[in-house]
């Protein structure tokens, strides 16, 4: 199936998770992440669960600290 991420078209297998998806981008375990689906965002305690669909827009944000 095909979703967005950062608006770039990515093809996944059916089973993808939010977890699954953040794994193969390298993005596990880092802090400071957040997560949008169809502009709504997700709680990272729920990324394990949540089922991607096909043409999903994810958009995947890292805070950054500044003064």
């Amino acid at each position: 199936m095909k979703i967005k991420i950062n608006n770039q078209e990515k093809d996944v297998s059916l089973d993808t998770t939010l977890v699954k998806l953040l794994q193969e981008m390298n993005l596990t375990g880092n802090r400071g992440l957040a997560v949008a689906v169809n502009q709504e965002v997700i709680n990272s305690d729920q990324w394990e669960e949540y089922q991607l669909k096909d043409n999903d827009s994810v958009l995947v944000l890292h805070a950054i600290a500044g003064g």
